[in-house]
């Protein structure tokens, strides 16, 4: 059953309060007062929370950038910069996302004979859950008094930005403490690309911003100097729109998605849980909950199974041993940023202001599992 929740206050050790929980399907409002019907009020919350995430948010670290790493290893010269930069973290991401899509024993099929099938639907409700993660959902009431659509803020449509999204939390400024390394590694390389790869990365950005909503075409990042010749377009912009760009790809592909499952595989099932065999309150005063009729032990042993094959971090490759291959003569100054840019990786995790939602050994350097 959808729920929407209402949080009040300042954020301590990482929590918000939590005042009301509303049950639109039968117009119910509960609060802390309520007793058993808050309660159980509480766990419907977790599953939508849990589905929501797993579903329509983590998928959007994954399948915007299949059209950005296909573009990217079919027109950018095998030899570019750029694409050097950018080949570590595309690898076997375009194989995983299609079976993850198309695969008859994907967990997004949920087939009953398998084991890990834990979710509380067949593929015809969890691929809307997809769908609504990119596409957004319809608000309520859909336009304003003047007619004009309103974006549904919790399912909004997709558009890559060129930062992450500002989560208000400990986890956002540990999300954020890797993008800025992660950036100024970026902003560094992106100087060092010649001049003739600019003409290009042009025609790249402008294939790319075609299938992906938001990304900067080639006519945004670069403008013709007096001579014709390409120049990156900074007169408008503060800072280099490539740049920006190129640093949240490397950023969603390694540290978004690596920390998204690591941290999410480490919550406990029965906090997080896919299936809830009784139904939601439906009024303010309902008997005890009977914790025993909510879940059976086959829902317990599927979400522990699918959690073991598809949640828990399953690395190939490392962040913190990647070599972008600035292997052609005079890339030394390229090759001593690889450099930097691991030590910097070091500094960031040793840095660290909040907990380490992922150690840096564990991040994967491309979408993995």
């Amino acid at each position: 059953a959808p729920t929407m929740v209402l949080f009040k206050g300042k954020l301590v050790n990482g929590q918000r309060k939590v005042v009301a929980i509303y049950f639109q399907h039968n117009n119910l409002m509960l609060t802390p007062e309520d007793g058993n019907a808050w309660e159980l009020a509480k766990y419907f919350v977790m599953q939508g929370a849990s589905l929501r995430i797993s579903l329509s948010a983590h998928a959007n670290l994954h399948f915007p950038y299949d059209s950005i790493n296909a573009i990217s290893k079919s027109s950018l010269p095998k030899d570019s910069v750029l694409l050097r930069l950018l080949l570590p973290h595309l690898e076997l991401s375009l194989e995983l996302n299609y079976n993850v899509l198309n695969s008859k024993t994907s967990p997004i099929q949920n087939p009953h004979y398998l084991p890990y099938a834990a979710l509380p639907s067949g593929p015809e409700g969890l691929m809307t859950l997809f769908l609504f993660g990119y596409y957004g959902m319809r608000n309520n009431p859909p336009v304003d008094k003047k007619g004009k659509p309103i974006e549904n803020p919790s399912y909004p449509q997709f558009r890559l930005r060129l930062e992450p999204n500002e989560y208000h939390s400990d986890y956002g400024t540990f999300l954020m403490a890797y993008f800025r390394c992660i950036e100024k590694y970026v902003k560094a390389v992106i100087d060092h690309i010649p001049q003739d790869e600019f003409a290009d990365i042009r025609l790249w950005a402008n294939y790319v911003s075609h299938y992906v909503p938001g990304f900067p075409s080639g006519d945004e990042i670069f403008v013709r100097d007096e001579v014709g010749e390409f120049q990156f377009h900074t007169t408008f912009i503060d800072e280099n729109l490539l740049a920006k760009a190129i640093a949240n790809i490397i950023w969603d592909l390694s540290v978004g998605h690596a920390a998204d499952h690591y941290d999410y595989s480490t919550i406990n099932v029965n906090h997080m849980p896919f299936i809830i065999r009784v139904p939601p309150p439906d009024s303010k005063d309902i008997p005890p909950i009977d914790r025993k009729a909510m879940i059976k032990w086959i829902d317990i042993f599927r979400h522990r199974y699918e959690r073991e094959m598809f949640f828990v971090a399953r690395n190939v490759t490392l962040l913190k041993d990647i070599q972008y291959g600035f292997d052609k003569p005079g890339e030394e100054p390229l090759r001593k940023l690889n450099e930097k840019f691991l030590n910097e990786l070091h500094e960031t995790e040793k840095n660290l202001t909040v907990y380490n939602y992922i150690p840096l050994a564990q991040i994967a350097r491309s979408i993995q599992y």
